[in-house]
């Protein structure tokens, strides 16, 4: 998922020397798709944390002695 981040701001500085179709101002498309790839890539990762943390089983906090009441 960090490959994905690191690739699409890479691009974004790439883009700055490279000429490429403006969409507003010095805003290329190809800044528009790297913005749009890294929300995506955030957006699932979020998605996989909360999977994983609704799949791990709770587990009961351990009392002290065992659980035995004097």
């Amino acid at each position: 998922m960090m490959y994905l981040i690191a690739f699409s701001i890479n691009g974004c500085i790439a883009e700055f020397i490279k000429v490429n179709p403006m969409v507003a101002g010095p805003i290329s498309i190809t800044h528009v798709y790297s913005v749009l790839i890294i929300g995506t890539t955030l957006l699932v990762m979020n998605w996989l944390k909360k999977k994983q943390q609704k799949a791990q089983p709770t587990v009961a906090k351990p009392t002290p002695h065992g659980g035995k009441i004097n």
